[in-house]
């Protein structure tokens, strides 16, 4: 999530900021497995945002500010919660499910969030129930994956390429170099 939300975020701005519509598209590769489990956090991440901010608005109570909030430490840290990620970050996740965003996600986007649905199961739900399930299906989510070792050998460099060099250096210059030690 620490990753992701700054570029929502910031795309999300591009037009206020006087960029041509159409000028920019952000293509996520959504074709993995570990991709989609990514992108399904986010969107739990964006309906629980909606929820919370919809209960304020029932409560007729006003979200912490995330500069002022500090039991929240950090926006993604242990304590926070959903109204902490940045104004619009539902509207921008909703509106890219819609297709109506100028980012593009090349997997199975699965299905939209039911809002009225989503809020009337948290409905009742006190801050710590909020950051319990923050904490457990946002911060704490863990996607297994060997991605990481699938995509080494993309970027990985031959190392029988390369071999160490033993230079001997006397007053800032090089006066012998050699591939063993003397």
């Amino acid at each position: 999530m620490g990753a992701a939300v700054p570029w929502f975020t910031e795309i999300s701005l591009l037009r206020t900021h006087g960029m041509p519509e159409g000028s920019f598209q952000l293509v996520i590769d959504g074709t993995s497995r570990e991709a989609l489990e990514v992108w399904n956090v986010i969107k739990h991440a964006a309906a629980m945002q909606g929820a919370m901010l919809e209960q304020c608005r029932v409560r007729n109570t006003q979200p912490t500010s995330r500069l002022y909030d500090s039991i929240a430490g950090r926006i993604y840290g242990p304590r926070a919660l959903p109204w902490h990620l940045p104004d619009g970050f539902s509207d921008t996740i909703r509106r890219t499910i819609e297709g109506t965003t100028n980012i593009t996600f090349t997997g199975d986007m699965g299905e939209l969030w039911d809002e009225n649905v989503f809020y009337f199961q948290r409905r009742d739900l006190t801050l710590d129930q909020w950051r319990h399930e923050w904490y457990n299906e946002i911060i704490v989510k863990s996607i297994d994956t060997g991605f990481w070792k699938r995509s080494n050998a993309w970027y990985q460099i031959d190392p029988r390429g390369f071999g160490q060099v033993y230079r001997t250096v006397y007053k800032g210059e090089v006066i012998r170099s050699s591939d063993r030690p003397l």
